[in-house]
């Protein structure tokens, strides 16, 4: 790869960084964002929940007064036995009403001033032997009134004599309240609504669908959790409603009673800040990523440009081109200080490739003129040579001459005693032969000082030939660094 196409990949593998940490960033916001709705729609329901054991203990609460004042009594059963007695509850219209049930069966209620004694025994009824049961306040299971007709549920607190249990005194509870209630329950006072159940799925008061006594079991979605609910006592589930699409179901059970109240609200309404948190988060990541990939293709535009086009003029350099333009330097980083210094670096080369030229022409000059010279020496060789072939030729002519003159010697010798009277003759010739032995020395001398001349003349031409030999190298070894530098 080339620098851009490196920068490039670095700019997207920023990108993918920086598109994995905003994933999760995202995830994690997500989470908390979720986790905290989820919280918040928890204590809602919790903080609804713990509203309505208050109030349950409140209306309670004059079941445990009467039974207080009865264990006061401590068996005086004309105080015992007397309506007033049972008057606690009278101001409260959301008390049905205030009953009385003792060990001997005595049974007695306020509002209706109804006195019977062995009419309805208290002592089978289940609210009578719960609180009997239980030494303490305890909460019936929601019924019917069989004097009112309402769905009503009883709060139960016992009483003593002696330290023993003598008796229960019962306040009934018009549950109408707590459907009133329900009704009223919203997320944030605007979406959703609520509902309560008895421990067996009994509605008891409903802000959806589903009447009043009916069991939540039968309700599509919702009523499919109930033995989760049960089970788990709180926290929170999603289901898909035919009406308002997916929903989220937060519940909790009231400490007094063990009701179950839940409050469902749509998952859009809810998570409406989750939404919104994705949308801004995703137009943020892609905006991010824009810039950032913009603006690292920016930079690797400005880096990589200069450098592309100092490749160029390099490249150009390499084959020779001088003549190219300096390249503009823009930046004053280390790109521009590149720039600058391969601009100066031209220029010398230039300058240095110019005084090389005309040092390669004076040398080609003294080349030629060591050629002439060599020319010289070469034509006064070949006449040196020829001088000497002249020399090798009077030498062998003169011995030619000199062995004659053996060869007559030798006759003469050999023939003394035969040409004594020739002697005259003899002595002429010995005469002649003396003249000859005597050029022939002469032009020996001239061959040897011609020798001598022809050696002299050799050395020099050697020592010219060494010297134009020397200066061919050094020729050679300049053209070969033009051609280097070329």
């Amino acid at each position: 790869m080339g620098i851009r196409q490196k920068f490039y990949v670095l700019a997207c593998v920023i990108g993918v960084l920086l598109a994995v940490i905003s994933v999760i960033g995202f995830y994690t916001a997500d989470k908390n964002l979720e986790q905290a709705v989820e919280q918040e729609l928890s204590a809602t329901v919790g903080q609804a929940s713990h509203k309505m054991n208050g109030w349950l203990l409140q209306k309670g609460s004059s079941a445990q007064y009467a039974a207080d004042l009865m264990t006061e009594f401590n068996g005086d059963e004309e105080r015992l036995q007397s309506i007033a007695s049972l008057a606690l509850g009278a101001s409260d219209n959301e008390i049905l009403d205030l009953n009385i049930g003792m060990e001997d069966g005595y049974f007695a209620s306020y509002r209706t001033q109804n006195k019977s004694t062995g009419k309805l025994d208290p002592r089978t009824r289940d609210w009578y032997n719960d609180a009997k049961k239980a030494g303490k306040m305890v909460f019936t299971e929601p019924y019917i009134d069989k004097n009112t007709g309402k769905l009503v549920v009883s709060a139960v607190a016992p009483f003593k004599k002696d330290g023993q249990f003598y008796g229960s005194l019962c306040t009934d509870i018009d549950l109408a309240v707590v459907d009133d209630t329900v009704k009223k329950l919203k997320y944030h006072d605007e979406a959703g609504m609520a509902i309560v159940t008895d421990e067996k799925g009994i509605i008891l008061g409903n802000g959806g669908p589903g009447d009043i006594g009916s069991k939540l079991q039968e309700l599509p979605g919702i009523g499919t959790h109930f033995e989760e609910m049960i089970k788990n006592g709180s926290g929170y589930f999603f289901y898909d409603s035919n009406t308002d699409g997916k929903m989220i179901c937060g519940y909790t059970k009231v400490e007094s009673t063990g009701w179950l109240l839940a409050m469902s609200v749509p998952y859009d309404y809810v998570f409406a800040s989750v939404t919104t948190l994705k949308t801004v988060y995703g137009i943020l990541t892609v905006v991010g990523l824009i810039l950032v990939l913009g603006v690292c293709f920016q930079f690797a535009g400005r880096i990589t440009r200069p450098l592309v086009a100092l490749e160029a003029h390099a490249a150009e350099m390499a084959k020779g081109n001088l003549g190219i333009k300096e390249l503009p330097v823009e930046t004053s980083d280390e790109i521009g200080s590149l720039t600058g210094a391969f601009n100066t670096m031209k220029k010398n080369l230039h300058d240095l490739i110019s005084q090389m030229a005309t040092t390669a022409e004076q040398v080609a000059a003294s080349s030629e003129e060591l050629t002439a010279n060599a020319q010289q020496s070469a034509d006064t060789a070949v006449h040196v040579a020829e001088n000497v072939g002249d020399v090798s030729a009077q030498v062998a002519q003169q011995l030619d001459e000199v062995e004659k003159a053996k060869q007559s010697v030798d006759g003469v010798y050999h023939d003394i005693d035969l040409m004594s009277e020739k002697a005259v003759q003899v002595t002429v010739a010995s005469t002649h032969t003396a003249e000859a032995a005597k050029r022939g020395a002469g032009l020996m001398e001239e061959a040897i000082r011609k020798m001598g001349s022809i050696e002299k003349s050799v050395m020099e031409s050697a020592a010219v030939v060494k010297a134009l030999g020397e200066n061919s190298q050094q020729i050679g070894q300049i053209v070969e660094a033009i051609s280097s530098i070329a």
